[in-house]
């Protein structure tokens, strides 16, 4: 199975959930793709072209083992505060040790791999420890999380969070991020197919003797002002 090809401009427009802006977010994507960068590299530079077209307050994009779902990097997105770093184990946890809605174990297993916590919670995120505990004390709020596959198996998982006093993901930016499959039966090239084909060939195991994941942090770029 190929990779899904560069997207036509005007049938991006046209076809994309949120218009122009996800078009050229997508046709940015596609074309890092093509640059042979290292997985974590190639989703921290995705980010930037995607936070254009989905505004978000704090991010963290991960590879991971697929077979053992563990964590071997995280691309942080904080805008520079350096909370994302001071809390990643609080992150790391929930996701390990305590239930909650939307886990990543979880996410990867969806048949859709893409979720909001309002989702999860049926609209009530407070039922969520890590919303209570960890998004409120950061000032953050709504989630989406997404997974990167291909077929079953996952290559990286993301999750962006906006602030607290911020909206819930829209349905149009969960559809702009989640794998869909046109009539003609060609993949499209939505942010997370081509983010899973990318770590696919990029992806490999931590060296021997590391005991936890590469960890990079990066501010959150704010996309240029519309004229």
């Amino acid at each position: 199975m190929a990779p899904p090809e560069l997207p036509h401009t005007l049938d991006g427009v046209m076809s994309n959930p949120l218009g122009a802006k996800g078009a050229a977010a997508e046709a940015a994507i596609a074309r890092l793709s093509l640059d042979g960068l290292p997985a974590l590299e190639f989703l921290e530079r995705a980010a930037i072209p995607f936070r254009r077209a989905m505004p978000y307050r704090a991010g963290c994009w991960k590879t991971v083992d697929p077979q053992t779902l563990l964590w071997t990097g995280f691309g942080l997105e904080d805008g520079g505060t350096g909370t994302l770093p001071a809390a990643r184990w609080r992150f790391i946890e929930n996701e390990l040790l305590e239930p909650d809605y939307g886990k990543d174990s979880d996410l990867a297993r969806y048949r859709i791999p893409v979720s909001t916590l309002h989702r999860e919670t049926h609209g009530e995120p407070e039922r969520s420890a890590r919303y209570r505990l960890i998004h409120r004390t950061l000032g953050l709020g709504a989630e989406l999380r997404a997974a990167f596959r291909t077929g079953t198996t996952c290559w990286g998982l993301v999750a962006l969070m906006r602030g607290h006093d911020e909206p819930d993901f829209s349905d149009q930016e969960i559809v702009f991020v989640a794998p869909t499959r046109p009539a003609s039966g060609s993949s499209s090239s939505r942010l997370i197919t081509r983010a899973a084909w990318s770590c696919r060939r990029r992806c490999t195991r931590s060296p021997a003797g590391r005991s936890e994941p590469v960890v990079r942090a990066r501010p959150a770029r704010r996309a240029p002002a519309s004229s």
